[in-house]
């Protein structure tokens, strides 16, 4: 097998208007983050700079501004993609379409190399951070996070929010939801006195621009810095092993089913559950206009376990655990930009639903020798 490394692909470039920016394959999202930042401009898209772009955007890519401007693939306008044969291709809704329809949700690794990327940008001037927590019994947090899922259905698209949860071994459950708002501070205020009833012990709120809000979910202050060949900085972690699970929520989530999680979490206090919170512009696009199909998801969720070589077997076999155990609370389906092998020959399905069968035809018509594969690309056949 041959890996093609497009990391020195890197290069960002904003258009003389500043309506567009270019990026190079393997450019990483705080590369694009730091060069769009210097002018008030944004692209949603991950809040982990050091992840790669291109990836990102092939596999939907959601974001701390996904419900007011989108996922990563909806700000995509076109992209350059050398296929199995060796030609330069111009994707974008005019040229190519099907596979520019791929490119937008289909994964990496299928259908070719994809070597520049156009996205339109968004001006973010000034963004409010926030995060509310609550630490209750397992009744109780079960209650906030209803609250909070109930709320984030309706919530205003200029508000994105997550919510992790964690339980520790004696069943204190910590219920965090986070995000941010492009929209005025009062009505966020508003808003987050919606989720619950019951007072959180902690609450902030703080006002960034782009930038600010980047630096604040990648970590803070105290995370180290990098800085590329160009002179852009940029978050470097640590790097440890990690895996990560997911599903995907299609109908609001009963008690019985947090109760679980919770005693879940609290029999492997080393998981961390994340629901990411969609509707807002994700869900305006119809899920068969893009590849990306999980238009109409309540919310994604995560299941999160970091660890060392020594215990990484346990760590495996314990999430596992975890995850087979919440699948009859949640549809199944899962988000491809979190792979997992232990979703075995239904991987497509999962990732893609009732898509799957339209990328297998792109895939035949662009790569019919599977030239470009892995263990979960899309097939030619």
């Amino acid at each position: 097998s041959v890996v093609i490394d497009t990391r020195l692909l890197n290069h960002v470039e904003l258009d003389s208007s500043g309506r567009t920016v270019s990026v190079g394959g393997g450019a990483a999202l705080g590369e694009v983050y730091f060069e769009v930042g210097k002018k008030d401009l944004a692209i949603p898209a991950g809040s982990c700079p050091p992840v790669g772009a291109s990836g990102h955007t092939l596999g939907g890519g959601y974001g701390l501004f996904s419900r007011p401007f989108g996922l990563a693939c909806d700000s995509l306008i076109s992209a350059e993609t050398v296929d199995a044969n060796g030609n330069v291709l111009s994707c974008s809704e005019t040229e190519n379409p099907d596979l520019f329809w791929a490119l937008r949700g289909g994964g990496g690794g299928s259908f070719g190399v994809v070597t520049n990327y156009k996205f339109r940008t968004q001006a973010v001037k000034q963004a409010t951070v926030f995060g509310l927590t609550w630490v209750l019994p397992p009744k109780r947090a079960a209650a906030a996070l209803k609250g909070w899922l109930q709320w984030i259905q309706s919530a205003p698209e200029q508000i994105t929010s997550i919510c992790r949860v964690t339980t520790d071994s004696v069943g204190n459950v910590t219920v965090h939801p986070a995000g941010i708002s492009v929209g005025a501070e009062s009505q966020l205020r508003t808003e987050l006195a919606k989720i619950s009833g019951e007072k959180p012990q902690k609450m902030n709120l703080a006002a960034k621009t782009f930038l600010g809000a980047v630096t604040y979910f990648a970590g803070g202050p105290k995370q180290p810095w990098s800085t590329n060949e160009k002179g852009n900085t940029f978050y470097s972690y640590e790097q440890v092993f990690m895996k990560g699970k997911s599903d995907y929520l299609y109908q609001p989530m009963s008690e019985d089913g947090m109760l679980a999680l919770f005693e879940g979490q609290r029999r492997h206090p080393d998981i961390t559950t994340i629901f990411d919170g969609y509707g807002g512009k994700i869900g305006t696009v119809q899920p068969e206009a893009t590849a990306f199909a999980h238009r109409k998801a309540l919310a994604s969720v995560q299941y999160v376990s970091q660890f060392n070589a020594a215990v990484a077997a346990s760590r495996l076999s314990s999430l596992k655990e975890f995850h087979d155990g919440l699948r009859a609370y949640f549809s199944g389906h899962a988000y491809v930009n979190y792979p997992d092998l232990d979703l075995g020959e239904r991987y497509g399905e999962a990732y893609w639903g009732e898509n799957f069968a339209r990328l297998k035809k792109i895939k035949a018509a662009f790569d019919p020798e599977n030239i470009f594969r892995h263990a979960q690309s899309v097939p030619s056949g």
